[in-house]
């Protein structure tokens, strides 16, 4: 199997930690239209594509791009495409969250990658990312009230949300 990940150097790294099949090649594009012109089993895109409805010039293979404000019924993109969490940090988890319209494609892909996911509803900040926010929202909170430091903040959010 043949994986093509357009990606920033961070997310490149926890895409080469994660433990995956040795049969599977990954190969890392260097701009959205590089990806456009390569041929692959499946492609992630993780970092922002500007025009998002280029998406769906990949017709017939899977697709799983970075978007977690946006869902796949508001941006009516076709089934191939499943939206995940591809924010610096959430790559390296061991399961990853994935809102799809095609259950079967999402399970194939990621059984070969040998890589755990959750499917979750196509619905605006996944699970995880929702969830941090509304932790940094109260750190935020707890700055102005002078509940804590900047510095007691800073090591709090390191410790509980990585």
């Amino acid at each position: 199997m043949n994986i093509i990940v357009l990606a920033n150097a961070n997310q490149q790294a926890e895409i080469l930690l994660k433990a995956t099949n040795k049969r599977v090649n990954i190969d890392f594009a260097k701009s959205f239209d590089t990806v456009l012109n390569q041929n692959a089993d499946a492609y992630f895109v993780f970092t922002e594509v500007a025009d998002i409805f280029k998406l769906k010039e990949f017709t017939l293979k899977p697709v799983f791009f970075n978007s977690v404000f946006y869902t796949l019924k508001e941006l009516e993109l076709p089934q191939n495409i499943s939206r995940i969490n591809g924010w610096t940090g959430f790559l390296q988890r061991d399961c990853w969250e994935v809102a799809t319209q095609n259950e079967e494609m999402v399970k194939e892909i990621f059984k070969e990658l040998q890589w755990k996911y959750l499917l979750v509803k196509d619905e605006p900040g996944l699970i995880s990312a929702r969830i941090i926010s509304m932790i940094v929202n109260e750190a935020f909170f707890a700055l102005e009230d002078d509940v804590s430091t900047k510095g007691e903040i800073e090591i709090a959010m390191k410790l509980g949300t990585n």
